[in-house]
Formats: C-alpha cells, sequence, structure tokens
C-alpha cells in the first residue's frame, strides 16, 4: 500500500545556473538548426566555467551550406544566451568571454539507425503524472520552479536588480499535516555566482528538468538533442500519456515507461504503474495508452510535432508542468487525449 504520511523534498536551480547556463545554449543552438532545417541532426553539448564556454558534439544539415552557416552563428547565440540570463560580471561576461566551437558532423554509425527510421539509441524513459497539483506535477518541485521562476521575474524587471542570476530553490512538502521550516541560505553570503564561482555542463540537472525525484528516470539528459533521439522525444511522449490518463480520471497517480533499441522503431516494452490508484486493473490501462498514439520515434515526433525550434524554452524551470502555446512548444502537455483514453477502456 502507498504511503500517505510522509515528507518529500525536490529541488530547483534558476536559469543562472552554471548547469543550466549550459542547457540554455545546448538548446538555443538546437533551435537554430532546427530553424534552418527541420529534420537537422543535432547533439550539442556545452561547458562552461571562469569567462569560457565551450561547445562541443555532433549535427547533420542536409544542405552543407547551412550547415556551415549555423556554425559560423555559434558564438553569437553563446554571447545572446548568456546577455539575456544576465551575466555581466568580471569572471563571466557575455561580451569577453572565449568561445570554443568544436561542434562536427554525426556519425554515420550513429546515423544509420535514425536514418531507418529506427532509434537513435537503446534506452529506458519514463512519464509520470499526479493530481495534486493543477499541473499534474508533484507539488515540490512544481513550488520550487515557481519560487524561481518568480525571483527570475523580478530581477529582471528590475525590482530586485540586487539578485544576481545564480539561484536554487528546495522545497520539502509534508503529505498529511504540519507545518513549513524555512532555510534561506544557511551557510552565508553568497555572490561570486555562476560558471565564475562553479563549472556548469548540459544534462546534470535531470531530476530538477523532470519529476524533482518523485518519479524514477531512465537516466538520459534532454537538452541539446534533436528530437529523433529517444532520451527527449520519448521522456515526452511517456509525460503526455501519464497525464492524459490522469487528466481522464483513470487514476490519481501515473507512470509511464518506455524502451527503445538502437535502429528498432517499436518501443521494446509499455509499463504502465497507477500505484494503487487506478479506477481499473493497468494492464487496462498500459493497452489504451499503448494504442492511443504511435510510440516510435517517427509517430512521436509526427504526433506532438517536435520538429519545430521551441526547445530553447523548455532548459530552465522544467520541461514539464508548463503550459502548451500556439507555436508547438510544450506540445507534450497537452491533454487531447482524454477522450480516447476514456473510450478504449
Amino acid at each position: 500500500m502507498a504511503r500517505t504520511n510522509y515528507i518529500f523534498t525536490s529541488e530547483s536551480v534558476s536559469e543562472g545556473h552554471p548547469d543550466k547556463i549550459c542547457d540554455q545554449i545546448s538548446d538555443a543552438i538546437l533551435d537554430a538548426f532546427l530553424t534552418e532545417e527541420e529534420m537537422a541532426r543535432v547533439a550539442c553539448e556545452t561547458f562552461a566555467t571562469t569567462n569560457r564556454v565551450v561547445i562541443g558534439g555532433e549535427v547533420g544539415l542536409a544542405d552543407q551550406s547551412k550547415l556551415k552557416l549555423v556554425k559560423s552563428n555559434v558564438e553569437a547565440i553563446v554571447r545572446k544566451c548568456v546577455r539575456d540570463i544576465g551575466y555581466e560580471q568580471k569572471g563571466f561576461h557575455w561580451e569577453t568571454l572565449f568561445i570554443d566551437n568544436l561542434l562536427h558532423e554525426q556519425s554515420a554509425h550513429i546515423a544509420q539507425g535514425v536514418d531507418n527510421k529506427g532509434a537513435g539509441d537503446q534506452g529506458i524513459m519514463f512519464g509520470y503524472a499526479t493530481d495534486e497539483t493543477p499541473e499534474l506535477m508533484p507539488a515540490p518541485i512544481q513550488y520550487s520552479h515557481a519560487i524561481l521562476r518568480n525571483l527570475a521575474e523580478a530581477r529582471h524587471s528590475g525590482a530586485l536588480s540586487q539578485l544576481g542570476p545564480d539561484a536554487k530553490s528546495q522545497i520539502s512538502v509534508r503529505y498529511k499535516n504540519g507545518k513549513p521550516e524555512w532555510h534561506v541560505n544557511p551557510t552565508g553570503k553568497f555572490v561570486i555566482g555562476g560558471p565564475d564561482g562553479d563549472a556548469g555542463l548540459t544534462g546534470r540537472k535531470i531530476i530538477v528538468d523532470t519529476y524533482g525525484g518523485a518519479a524514477p528516470h531512465g537516466g538520459g539528459a534532454f537538452s541539446g538533442k534533436d528530437p529523433t533521439k529517444v532520451d527527449r522525444s520519448a521522456a515526452y511522449a511517456a509525460r503526455y500519456l501519464a497525464k492524459n490518463v490522469v487528466a481522464a480520471n483513470l487514476a490519481k497517480r501515473c507512470t509511464i515507461q518506455l524502451s527503445y533499441a538502437i535502429g528498432v522503431a517499436k518501443p521494446l516494452s509499455i509499463y504502465c504503474d497507477t500505484h494503487g490508484t487506478g479506477q481499473m486493473p493497468d494492464e487496462i490501462i498500459e493497452k489504451a495508452v499503448s494504442q492511443a498514439m504511435d510510440l516510435t520515434p517517427v509517430g512521436i515526433i509526427d504526433h506532438l510535432k517536435l520538429r519545430r525550434p521551441v526547445y530553447a524554452r523548455t532548459a530552465a524551470y522544467g520541461h514539464f508542468g508548463r503550459t502548451a502555446t500556439d507555436d508547438g512548444g510544450f506540445s507534450w502537455e497537452k491533454t487531447d487525449l482524454v477522450d480516447t483514453l476514456k473510450s478504449s477502456v
């Protein structure tokens, strides 16, 4: 039986955290490639330290002239991203930092699986949803994100101009009765923030990006990867399915796991767990979600319209629990499968 009386903690980090700077740069570069060519292949990694940003990874466009053009714009993309976040420190300034662009073309051995419409790699991906917040997200991570978004808005507007870009929040929620306890930087002074104080790297905040530890994680990061990488697209699909199960009132909590093999299109397995909250056996819901959409990489991309340059906005404050936008951003947060799932079960 699931526990009903416990304390659970999740953390979030701001857009100015060193790792999040790297995620945002990687996704901004991804968006630039997708803007030029919707079939672009991108696996972009970023490293940031004192006054330096290093870009590496694999990219590919069918039009080689466009490939050279986008690669030549990488430095401008990096500087704009760092400027928009708000870094003008002596040790990390958007105008003076050094940028190493080491992007190269995608390996033919990696490309062959995707070229045949299969998965670009093996892996397991999880999606999760719970009815404890309106966004169908776990409360600790959702409120941790909200605190930092509000601080960032106050900083950018000038209402709290004394704030720096780098920040963290952490919330412990008692799932019964009780009162919260607050700590605001109990160690003391924190002025030297960002990559000058601590190095950053793409993909090191995967729990912040997802469910704050309230659900399993397959281990793959999202930022900098085009949607042919199932680390990203299948994780979005799993969240989409889990959210629609909860939105359809088929369960109060739902975890979906998908697994893939490199070069194989269909998922090897589809697993559903409603943690004892389902309105019917999990096997029935599992069958319904497997029939609700095409879960091949191409099917996911088409269903969620993932070939658009909508990824830079995902790189801070969570990939889930956000609002779907008219231009296709956060399409995996829609609940348009509710009627399909209800009729199926």
